[in-house]
């Protein structure tokens, strides 16, 4: 199959696990090339202009493919298969990358706020499906994972502290943040990469002026050590049992 026939609509029926990484990995590059490097008709102040053709392509794209996946290809089906679980995963971080995107674009160029509403949506949405992924593997030897496993955990606890600064009391939400900081937290152990994104979300954490932002810093540690690895790498329950009990979708 050639990156051509993969990039149609259909075109995830056919693809192989490592075919699917190969693809994500094209997908993320093109969202580097659409946001920083921009051409001369970009007018991103303009919808009909060459950056949102990009991006409402580039939407298209990530919606078919999640669409098209065979049911060997998606979770729970793949989870004993790490490309499988990095290309899901990687599909909804992709999602958010380029929606962030547009969310940045549209509120600075003070376009209709149904497009940024829009966009913070589909922020949401995909974070909550990594936070859903990451309770389905967590179980697993992450140590054999993508270590860039963590940069997607990362990218959805972004999300989460950003939707919390307008809706701290959203307890869905809070208990998906707490879990994917008490992940990362676990994964660390034998992720050293893992460090510098929650170094990172620290200082987001603390900019987002939320109100418990040293609470949920200083209970992840904790959460992720009060129960022994019981493989070299992420496992652990007691996170997991809490956003369970809260759930992960936002309402």
């Amino acid at each position: 199959m050639s990156l051509e026939e993969a990039l149609q609509p259909d075109g995830a029926v056919g693809l192989s696990s490592f075919a699917g990484v190969v693809l994500m990995a094209c997908l993320f590059g093109r969202n580097l090339t659409h946001l920083h490097r921009p051409g001369p008709d970009d007018r991103d102040d303009d919808l009909d202009g060459e950056f949102w053709k990009r991006h409402r392509n580039m939407d298209s794209i990530l919606l078919n493919t999640a669409l098209a996946l065979p049911d060997a290809l998606r979770l729970p089906s793949g989870l004993n298969d790490a490309n499988i679980i990095w290309m899901n995963m990687n599909i909804h971080t992709s999602t958010i990358c380029l929606h962030q995107a547009a969310i940045f674009k549209a509120d600075r160029n003070r376009m209709p706020s149904r497009i940024s509403a829009e966009s913070k949506i589909r922020c949401i949405t995909a974070a909550a499906e990594i936070a859903s992924t990451m309770r389905q593997i967590c179980h697993l030897d992450l140590s054999a994972m993508n270590p860039f496993i963590s940069f997607c955990l990362y990218v959805a606890a972004r999300v989460f502290v950003q939707y919390l600064k307008s809706r701290p009391k959203d307890t869905q939400v809070r208990a998906s943040l707490q879990f994917l900081l008490s992940a990362m937290h676990a994964i660390k152990r034998k992720n050293p990469l893992t460090e510098s994104f929650l170094v990172q979300l620290d200082v987001d954490l603390e900019s987002a002026g939320l109100e418990d932002a040293r609470q949920f810093r200083a209970a992840a540690p904790k959460l992720a050590a009060s129960e022994p690895a019981r493989h070299e790498g992420c496992p652990f329950t007691v996170g997991m049992q809490q956003a369970d009990t809260a759930g992960c979708r936002p309402t």
